[in-house]
């Protein structure tokens, strides 16, 4: 996993990761995609759990999206 905490580098890694998701019928909204894109530039990228929680909390907004984002998350990071 990428180290780097380059906003540029997180900026195209979270809006991938959005898209992917979206592209499974998960609807995020902006607002979700923007706090997921600021909490990777506070907590980087180094770390794989951390990632996963600061995805499943930002861009998750129902329970019943969970194992789609699990899928995702797991082909993705």
């Amino acid at each position: 996993m990428e180290t780097s905490t380059d906003p540029a580098l997180i900026e195209r890694l979270a809006v991938g990761f959005v898209m992917a998701l979206r592209r499974e019928g998960i609807d995020v909204p902006v607002g979700c995609s923007l706090t997921f894109f600021e909490a990777l530039g506070v907590i980087g990228i180094s770390q794989r759990e951390n990632i996963y929680w600061a995805g499943r909390s930002a861009l998750i907004q129902h329970p019943g999206h969970i194992e789609a984002f699990d899928s995702v998350f797991a082909e993705y990071w």
